[in-house]
């Protein structure tokens, strides 16, 4: 196997190649006009990061999640051992020393055998080398190292829902169980990841029923300015120029006919600066895991 220390290949490729997908570095080899094969080994760095991704594909001894490598560099320990393998490769005794006190002889060992069991790390003969797969880790961890706050694969699904706006938690129930759900919350805002606002607004919408003739013309044009994600009377007055008092009279009307429906606006969850950060460092990962899965087809 090939390995992506911080040697020629490292200084020579260009920043976020590493993330290139498989079928890319690939596409670029066949566009490659050097008629040598023996040419690719000794100089090209693409063909060298192909060869690695294929070899991981092939050796890793599990299927690597998101939530899995997360769940690795959550390890204080895990860190401290990837980090020193970045600087420099070496063998379970000469890490011990580099490491010092800073990891236990027993958190070695075991450190290094999570690192190698997501492919983050691998042995080659007596040495320890960190993959290309680990560099691109670690550089997601150093963007956001809120990543180690314990991120599992229910988490991950919230945060990723936030990650396209703010949600009602009634909308969140419907993708994750109530009892798992608070749970979540409460970790995620107690981490300052999310932050919830409890409006308490009266909002109305449109039920699916076609108008009928026992509409009037007024009637008939409130229910037409019912949106599907819901409005304020406030809102409607404003935009229908008519007041209040009228306007909650017709709507009371629309309720009992059943063309209108009042729901009170509950609280909502949206992503913290941190919880953005975070999501972008996710969907790095989550390139990666995409990238080198030895599930997928090379």
């Amino acid at each position: 196997m090939l390995y992506y220390n911080l040697g020629p290949l490292y200084r020579n490729v260009q920043p976020g190649n590493h993330d290139l997908s498989l079928e890319e570095l690939q596409n670029r080899c066949r566009a490659c006009s050097i008629t040598n094969p023996l040419v690719c080994k000794d100089v090209c760095d693409f063909w060298k990061l192909k060869q690695e991704y294929l070899s991981l594909r092939k050796d890793l001894p599990e299927r690597t999640t998101t939530a899995t490598l997360i769940a690795v560099m959550a390890e204080q320990s895990n860190r401290e051992m990837l980090r020193t393998l970045n600087e420099k490769s070496g063998t379970l005794e000469d890490l011990q020393t580099r490491l010092g006190t800073a990891v236990r002889s027993l958190e070695t060992e075991e450190a290094l055998d999570s690192l190698v069991r997501v492919g983050l790390a691998d042995l080659h003969g007596q040495e320890y080398h960190i993959t290309t797969v680990g560099q691109a880790i670690l550089d997601s961890v150093r963007k956001a190292p809120s990543l180690g706050l314990g991120i599992d694969e229910q988490n991950e699904k919230v945060l990723m829902l936030l990650a396209n706006g703010t949600r009602s938690l009634e909308e969140l129930e419907q993708q994750i169980p109530r009892i798992e759900l608070s749970r979540i919350l409460r970790q995620l805002e107690a981490h300052g990841v999310i932050a919830k606002d409890r409006c308490g607004k009266i909002l109305y919408f449109a039920t699916k029923r076609r108008p009928t003739r026992k509409l009037s013309s007024t009637e008939l044009v409130i229910f037409k300015s019912l949106p599907k994600d819901g409005i304020s009377p406030h809102q409607l007055s404003a935009k229908l120029n008519i007041s209040l008092p009228k306007l909650y009279r017709y709507l009371r009307l629309l309720r009992y006919k059943r063309h209108a429906i009042r729901r009170k606006q509950g609280t909502n969850f949206e992503l913290t600066s941190m919880g953005v950060q975070i999501v972008e460092a996710l969907a790095q990962v989550g390139r990666i895991v995409q990238n080198l899965s030895p599930n997928n087809s090379a």
